[in-house]
Formats: C-alpha cells, structure tokens, sequence
C-alpha cells in the first residue's frame, strides 16, 4: 500500500514526460510542415520577351536563381540569391564576369540603356493597379516626355522636332526577390518599380506607336523546362568589364 503514491508519481511523470514529447514533435511536425509547404508553393516563372536593346530574350526566375538568356547577342545573366551575386558570359568569347549583387548595384545604374528615354524619368503622371489571373499588374503613366532616337538612328533634325509623347510602363508582381526586379528593370533603363517588367512603350499624342522598348509574348507558371543550374565558368576566363559581356569589342571595332 505505500509503494502506490510512488506508481502515482512514476504514472504522472511518464504522462507529462510523454505529452512534452508529443508537443514538442506536434511543434516540429508543424514547422516541417509550414517547409514543406513553403518548398511546394514556391514556383518558377518563364518570360519570353523582346527588347529594344537585346531582341528576343527569355527569363526564367526560379526561387533561387534567374536567368536570363540573349541568345540574338550573344550573352546570357543570372543572379544568384544563395550567394548574392550577378554572372554574366558570352559562349562565344568564352569570357565571363562575376560580381557580388552590392558591387552591381553600386556601378550599374542601367547597364546598356542609357540613350533611351526610359534613363531620364522619375515621377510617374498617374500610377494604378489591377489583378489580373491572380497577380497585381501595375501600370505607371509618363506624360509629355521627349522621345529618344533608337540607336544608331540618324540625329538630322531631331534636335528641331522635339518629338514628346506618353511613356507607358506595365510590371507584374511576383513575389520574387526584389533583386531580380533590379536587375530586370534596370537592363531597360527604368527607375526604381515595384514588380516584373512587363512592357515599356510610347506613344505619339495622337496615339500612334513610337517606341517599343519592351513586350511580353509568353509568360508561364511552372513550365515544364530544365531546372536552372547554377552557372560554372569551367574553360571560360574572367573578365572584369559588365559592359564587355553585353557589347564585346569585336562589335565595337566592326562599328568603327
């Protein structure tokens, strides 16, 4: 009869010892849960666009990597958000540069742009936004700003037109690392935007077309393409210059 406060005590050890266990894994089930569940909603996005400054271009943002691939010039970009670095090489040069996401912000304020009229805006006229298949669309609004000559278009008489028109910039919002908008953005010269670009165009005050610096034709969510792969410059030699990648010499000299 004196030994059953003792079994009491040993029962309501085990008990409490038992439900700590059991919260403590009902805890970590749920963190592993809120993961997993993290890892299964994390999504890879596809853009196919053309551009004023590299033609047709295709960029795949993936939760840890972007890429960006310029196969008209040449050239091919991805960011890295493990390590916060930009790469950039050329396959045909077999050169590449390498530099840390810091480092890129600081120099590169719209890398090979800064001719068009995108390089000179700042406030919009009028900014909305709207939903459209489950993602925020922003739309900004530049009135009476002076249009810039694509490039190597002649200058005669451009200085007496003024031409002035509406700018129109339209970027979605993923959700994805806002490093890779900054990236995105500034290859198109444009300011400071919440969001993807998604299109970036002028238009005359009579409404007519000027300028198309950028457009989508496909956007897709989860494609079925190859996982991107961290790039691994083996048989490629560093080179310092961000602009050499995207103008070579051997183009400049055939200019000149």
């Amino acid at each position: 009869m004196k030994q059953k406060p003792l079994i009491a005590v040993a029962y309501l050890v085990s008990a409490m010892v038992l439900s700590l266990f059991l919260s403590t894994t009902a805890v970590y089930a749920k963190q592993h849960s809120k993961k997993a569940n993290a890892k299964s909603n994390a999504k890879t996005y596809l853009l196919r666009q053309s551009t004023q400054w590299a033609a047709d271009i295709r960029v795949v943002i993936s939760p840890l990597l972007m890429q960006l691939d310029a196969d008209h010039v040449g050239y091919s970009i991805q960011y890295s958000k493990e390590h916060q670095s930009i790469c950039a090489w050329r396959k045909d040069t077999k050169q590449y540069v390498l530099k840390s996401m810091d480092d890129w912000l600081r120099r590169y304020r719209n890398v090979a742009m800064s001719v068009t009229w995108t390089a000179d805006l700042k406030q919009p006229t009028t900014v909305t936004s709207a939903r459209q298949n489950n993602f925020k669309v922003n739309h900004y609004v530049y009135e009476n700003i002076q249009i810039a000559r694509a490039f190597f278009s002649s200058e005669i008489g451009f200085e007496k037109e003024k031409p002035r028109g509406t700018g129109y910039i339209e970027t979605v919002e993923l959700g994805v690392d806002p490093n890779v908008e900054e990236i995105l953005s500034r290859l198109s010269a444009l300011p400071k935007l919440s969001g993807v670009p998604f299109a970036v165009y002028v238009r005359s005050p009579q409404g007519q077309p000027y300028n198309n610096t950028l457009s989508t034709s496909e956007f897709v969510s989860n494609p079925s393409i190859r996982p991107l792969k961290l790039f691994v410059p083996t048989g490629y030699t560093r080179i310092q210059s961000f602009g050499e990648i995207l103008v070579p010499k051997s183009s400049i000299q055939e200019l000149l």
